[in-house]
């Protein structure tokens, strides 16, 4: 089953994200590979910011022939989506990408309406620059506003009629695909699971070294300004529903 919005029919999403060299963001290069074939698949509000930074914190601790595979351990300076596009093409099964024969799969879920809310709060936090008038990144075409002077309502409205898109609302099945082709599923607020799983899995046991890992939980979101999903009005909630509709019949919720 193909979302009916996702992706955008002029195959938005793959410029979106080329444009911001997000190559991660792309469901044929969103995961990081470990070491001990560990396959992570990486979606927007998932934790994804967070396993991430651990390559970087793996290569400060000289931990990188540890956790990530031997052709993993490129300079830090290299962008993180380059990294992912690079690491698909050249060690994917290209039967079945982006995922390494024969891995073991694991992927992150969350509750489809807060991962959505949350996405609208990064968005609108991160993509412009109030006091300064100007976007803190390249927009890409004319869809990326500053959401700080619309209300939650407004922007749904702009986003079901398109005035609006960005990458991050795209629901997890556009990342993730099928559900049963991962051998676990973890949920946001089992990240610190996962992370010491992984940990564990590579033979770092340290606690001192695990808790430096399993702490960073990075990108949370902070000084809301718009609605909790407990403070949706009803319209509010099922606008969303029917928004990331496929993730709830697909569960990835």
């Amino acid at each position: 089953m193909t979302p009916p919005d996702w992706p955008p029919p002029d195959g938005g999403i793959s410029l979106l994200a080329q444009n911001f060299g997000a190559h991660y963001f792309d469901p044929e290069s969103n995961i990081t590979y470990f070491g001990h074939n560990i396959d992570v698949r990486l979606a927007p509000k998932c934790g994804c910011k967070t396993l991430n930074k651990m390559y970087w914190r793996a290569h400060k601790l000289e931990l990188m022939n540890e956790i990530f595979p031997d052709y993993q351990t490129i300079e830090p300076s290299s962008t993180a989506g380059w990294w992912h596009l690079m690491a698909v093409r050249t060690h994917g099964d290209y039967l079945n990408l982006p995922f390494r024969k024969n891995s073991i799969r694991y992927a992150i879920k969350r509750n489809p309406v807060e991962r959505f809310l949350s996405a609208v709060e990064y968005v609108a936090q991160n993509y412009y620059d109030s006091e300064n008038r100007k976007y803190k990144f390249q927009p890409y075409g004319s869809n990326v506003i500053n959401l700080k002077m619309y209300s939650l309502s407004s922007i749904l409205e702009m986003i079901i009629k398109r005035r609006h898109q960005d990458i991050h609302y795209a629901p997890m099945y556009y990342f993730y695909g099928d559900k049963k082709q991962y051998d676990y599923v973890f949920d946001l607020s089992e990240l610190r699971d996962l992370i010491q799983e992984i940990m564990n899995e590579c033979g770092i046991r340290d606690p001192s070294i695990v808790e430096q890992f399993v702490s960073m939980h990075e990108n949370k979101t902070q000084n809301r300004i718009f609605p909790s999903i407990k403070q949706l009005t009803k319209t509010q909630l099922r606008t969303i529903e029917k928004l990331v509709s496929i993730d709830f019949e697909n569960g990835w919720c």
